[in-house]
């Protein structure tokens, strides 16, 4: 499936490739937020390196998958 080229859609494009991205975690415990934009594996801060909670999230459910699938499973 895909877009087809159309002034449309040329239009588009080029104004999304003027854009800069930004990537912002909100801390609920202390209400404050922070531009975690570069999405860093290495850095030192924990919120940028799990991008915001999304890879323990994510770690979390791929785990809650296979025990759901393991269980399903006759020895």
């Amino acid at each position: 499936m895909g877009v087809k080229c159309t002034p449309s859609t040329t239009k588009l494009i080029q104004a999304a490739l003027t854009k800069i991205a930004k990537v912002y975690y909100f801390d609920p415990e202390s209400r404050n937020t922070r531009d975690i934009s570069h999405l860093d594996p290495s850095a030192s801060e924990i919120t940028e390196a799990g991008w915001g909670g999304l890879t323990e999230l994510s770690g979390k459910l791929a785990d809650l998958v296979a025990d759901t699938v393991a269980g399903d499973r006759v020895p």
